[in-house]
């Protein structure tokens, strides 16, 4: 009786790990851009649209989003125009994060109607200063793409890629 107690437990913490891990593996999100996204060197008003989906079966929203770029071919641009509901927490020219706008007006993570909720997209159209370069560049690409809360998020596929 004392073994059949401890496989029951036994099998039962291994469940539950199971379910755990699944659950945190449903959230996912990708990141695209039309085929054939080209940005011109040395372009002030290059803007590339990065459609963020939150994959469906996931359980969490997204609130605030950072996307990173390598500065010695791209700053992003402080003209960004956030999509509508989200502002621009911070701007450096290696990286922008976009949370969500608050009914008092501030800038933050909290819940809003404009979030990205499980099986929704937004596009981003973000504003970039691509560096010079010799010649045209195939496959230039982000860093990285990280959800800054609800904690749990991985990326579904590969970065997106666009030709200067």
């Amino acid at each position: 009786m004392r073994t059949r107690t401890y496989v029951t437990f036994a099998l039962a913490f291994v469940m539950a790990l199971l379910s755990h891990s699944l659950a945190w593996a449903a959230d996912t999100f990708s990141v695209t851009v039309p085929v054939g996204t080209e940005v011109t060197m040395l372009d002030p008003n290059a803007v590339i649209p990065f459609n963020v989906t939150n994959i469906t079966g996931s359980t969490k929203d997204i609130r605030e989003i950072t996307f990173r770029i390598d500065n010695t071919k791209y700053n992003f641009s402080t003209a960004t125009v956030p999509p509508s509901g989200w502002c621009i927490k911070e701007a450096e020219t290696d990286r922008i994060t976009f949370a969500l706008t608050q009914s008092s007006g501030k800038c933050s993570s909290g819940s809003t109607a404009s979030r990205i909720a499980p099986g929704g997209s937004l596009v981003f159209n973000v504003t970039l200063l691509p560096l010079s370069a010799s010649a045209d560049v195939a496959g230039d690409t982000l860093t990285s793409v990280k959800i800054d809360t609800q904690g749990g998020f991985s990326r579904s596929g590969a970065l997106p890629t666009w030709t200067r």
